[in-house]
C-alpha cells in the first residue's frame, strides 16, 4: 500500500478517527508517527483531551503500522485487546510512535507462512507537546485471512 492509501486511512476512513482530526506526521515500514489535536471536540467536562480521544489515537496506530508493514491483499488486521494507562491529565496535542522490530516482522511472516494468521504484541506512549508521557498504550493485533471473515 503506498502512503497516501495509509494516510487516507488512519485520518479519514474512520469517521470518528477524522473528526478528531488524527493526523499521520511519519510512516515508514515497522514505524508510524501520529498526532491527536486538543480541540473542543477532543475535551472533557475538565477541559483535558477526553481519554477515549487518547485510546483512539493509540488504538488506530496499528492498523496503520500494519499497512506500513506487511502486504494486506490476503489479511486484515484487527485489534483483539488493548489496554492503556492513564498517567496525566492532557491539556496539549499528543503524539505516538508504534514500531515493530525486525525480529517481530519476521516472526509474524513465519506465522502467517505456517498458519495463514499471525499476532503480535506492541507498546506506544502518548507523549504531550512539553515531552511528557500522559498515557501508554498496549496492543495485542491479529492479521487475519479475509478468506477467514466470510
Amino acid at each position: 500500500m503506498d502512503v497516501a492509501q495509509i494516510k487516507y486511512f488512519a485520518e479519514e476512513s474512520i469517521g470518528i478517527v477524522k473528526q478528531m482530526g488524527v493526523k499521520l506526521l511519519e510512516i515508514e515500514p515497522r514505524r508510524v508517527v501520529m498526532q491527536m489535536p486538543l480541540k473542543p471536540e477532543n475535551v472533557n467536562h475538565f477541559q483535558t483531551m477526553y481519554a477515549g480521544v487518547q485510546f483512539t489515537l493509540a488504538e488506530v496506530m496499528g492498523g496503520a503500522l500494519m499497512m506500513a508493514t506487511f502486504n494486506l491483499s490476503d489479511h486484515v488486521p484487527i485489534v483483539g485487546k488493548f489496554e492503556i494507562t492513564f498517567i496525566k491529565p492532557v491539556s496539549t496535542s499528543l503524539t505516538a510512535e508504534l514500531s515493530l522490530t525486525r525480529e517481530q516482522v519476521e516472526d509474524v511472516k513465519a506465522q502467517l507462512a505456517a498458519a495463514n494468521k499471525a499476532q503480535f504484541e506492541t507498546s506506544t506512549e502518548l507523549v504531550n507537546q512539553e515531552g511528557v508521557v500522559c498515557a501508554i498504550g498496549k496492543a495485542k493485533y491479529y492479521l487475519i485471512a479475509k478468506s477467514d471473515l466470510a
